[in-house]
């Protein structure tokens, strides 16, 4: 499981006003702010699916953070298919 650190910055980006922009802006200290490792500020710099698992950012967490840096990425998700699952054994 990611540090709590890791989680706590992705949850607080749509919590603390101005996170996602000083993000985008004040990488390096936002990263400082909540203590992260090399690592950790490797992968949430790269934002691909692959690096947040590899410091193991709860699915949840990595598709919050996917949107957040990328809101395009918000039309690529969608529940469709695992509700015509659902629908279909009900």
């Amino acid at each position: 499981m990611a540090r709590y650190e890791v989680h706590r910055l992705i949850q607080n980006l749509t919590k603390v006003p101005g996170l996602l922009d000083r993000l985008t802006t004040e990488t390096r200290a936002v990263f400082d702010e909540y203590g992260l490792t090399d690592q950790e500020r490797q992968a949430l710099t790269e934002a691909s699916p692959p690096a947040l698992a590899s410091i193991d950012v709860h699915p949840i967490l990595q598709m919050l953070y996917l949107i957040a840096r990328n809101p395009g990425m918000a039309t690529q998700v969608s529940i469709r298919d695992y509700h015509a699952l659902f629908n279909k054994e009900s």
